[in-house]
């Protein structure tokens, strides 16, 4: 496990948003050159457009910078992070051992 920021993203031209789990440096004894990269990326997406775009020949993330004016992504209006995640998450959440998901690990299919 690690820590990590969940960010909002949106996604141009699409105005589709995702919820991003952008890795924390400094918390384990070696940052993978991808965390750092994608910790890169999320720091300047806060002040511009940005893409990211795996490279496997770097085995790495490159980040880039949007080059013309791209608009202001919409942003669902009058939701709070917390809205968002219960609407992505609405029928996936495992609240209890009974949860059909749950259910099916331990083999007790019907």
């Amino acid at each position: 496990m690690r820590l990590v920021t969940l960010a909002v993203v949106a996604v141009w031209p699409a105005d589709v948003m995702y919820v991003w789990p952008v890795p924390e440096l400094g918390t384990k004894k070696k940052d993978f050159k991808p965390w750092k990269s994608a910790r890169a990326a999320y720091d300047q997406s806060r002040e511009q457009w940005t893409q990211i775009v795996w490279s496997e020949e770097e085995t790495d993330f490159k980040v880039e910078t949007a080059e013309g004016n791209l608009p202001e992504p919409t942003w669902p209006s009058g939701k709070t992070f917390n809205d968002l995640l219960k609407l992505g998450f609405a029928d996936r959440i495992i609240d209890n051992e009974n949860h059909d998901y749950v259910r099916q690990l331990r083999g007790l299919t019907d």
